[in-house]
């Protein structure tokens, strides 16, 4: 828990300690939404700082990929409102970008 903590959630170790947390088989749900979290930000973070639209367009279908995964990993009774938590910062990048095009659009 200390790692989750004080390491940036982009940084390799945190990246390390989710892929070797993938490979255990069944872990707990705790730990399973705690890896998503990570993960889900990262690439958040990822599309919001990327530039090319190739890449960007990529940075999508991996979030789709995650979402799905989500839906058909997580108990449905959790699924409805963890993913509100889970995706929120993706909600965020998108108005950002919105706003931005709105601003772009009046000019």
């Amino acid at each position: 828990m200390a790692m989750i903590i004080t390491l940036p959630v982009l940084g390799n170790e945190a990246n390390a300690a989710d892929k070797w947390l993938a490979k255990q088989g069944r872990i707990s749900l705790r730990d399973a939404l705690g890896a998503m979290c990570r993960t889900v930000d990262a690439q958040a973070h990822a599309y919001r700082d990327e530039t090319d639209p190739v890449r960007k367009h990529a940075h999508l279908l991996s979030i789709a990929e995650q979402h799905l995964l989500f839906q058909r990993e997580i108990p449905a009774g959790y699924c409805a409102s963890m993913a509100q938590v889970l995706f929120a910062v993706w909600c965020a990048v998108f108005l950002d970008e919105e706003e931005q095009a709105r601003r772009e659009r009046m000019n």
